[in-house]
């Protein structure tokens, strides 16, 4: 019976086939070649590549801002900071850098922040969209920042996080500082000062109270005279 679709037609028998082993006439294949070198200059060529990158981020970074492309938002409720004004601004378009004022001491939000679009068609329609807008009970105020008033350096440094300085140990290693003789008698000449005038409060409050103050420990002058050689 002639093959047709019901047949399913000789079975393929044997093994598959494989790779021929390196013989004399038949030299194995080089790893090393010029494919490696390509990756070695590739690899010396990626630090240089990555430098060049962050520079040329870092200008970018630090460029003046573009006129009529850079808002100013006020009224900024707590929660609302730089991460979440992003992803919520790029709704209206690309948000290039943004600079979200902070306490130097504290890190806190000054609850006001400046946002530089790519396109300066964008930024008068976030404005007028966000401002007077409600958010988490704060009454956002927003507008595009005239070309005048833009400072060359508004958003120098705006890319790098804002870390939290260690006032607590500087002022712990300020006050535990070892002093000279002479810083130290100053140093107890201002608080002897101020004890002075809190007893004079007191006095004059008709309180009859004393206590042992800085005037104690300011050692009494020589009463032996010393010449020098």
């Amino acid at each position: 019976m002639p093959p047709g679709k019901g047949s399913k037609g000789p079975k393929k028998t044997g093994s598959k086939p494989t790779p021929s082993e390196p013989t004399e006439d038949t030299p194995a294949m080089s790893t090393e070649g010029p494919m490696e070198d390509a990756t070695e200059e590739q690899t010396e060529e990626m630090p240089a590549r990555e430098a060049r990158r962050s520079v040329r981020l870092k200008r970018a970074a630090d460029a003046p801002p573009k006129p009529g492309c850079v808002i100013y938002l006020g009224h900024i409720p707590h929660g609302f900071y730089e991460n979440e004004m992003r992803g919520f601004f790029s709704q209206f378009g690309k948000v290039n850098r943004l600079r979200l004022a902070r306490c130097k001491k504290t890190t806190s939000s000054k609850h006001y922040a400046y946002l530089e679009f790519a396109h300066a068609e964008v930024a008068p329609i976030a404005a007028e969209a966000m401002n007077n807008y409600l958010m988490f009970q704060k009454i956002l105020k927003c507008h595009v920042v005239p070309t005048e008033d833009l400072h060359p350096n508004l958003f120098k440094g705006a890319d790098r996080p804002f870390r939290k300085k260690p006032w607590k140990e500087i002022e712990r290693e300020r006050h535990n500082q070892d002093r000279t003789p002479a810083q130290e008698a100053k140093r107890l000449e201002k608080l002897t000062k101020r004890e002075q005038q809190r007893r004079a409060k007191l006095e004059a409050a008709g309180i009859e109270y004393d206590f042992e103050g800085y005037e104690s420990k300011i050692a009494p002058p020589s009463k032996h005279s010393t010449f020098d050689d």
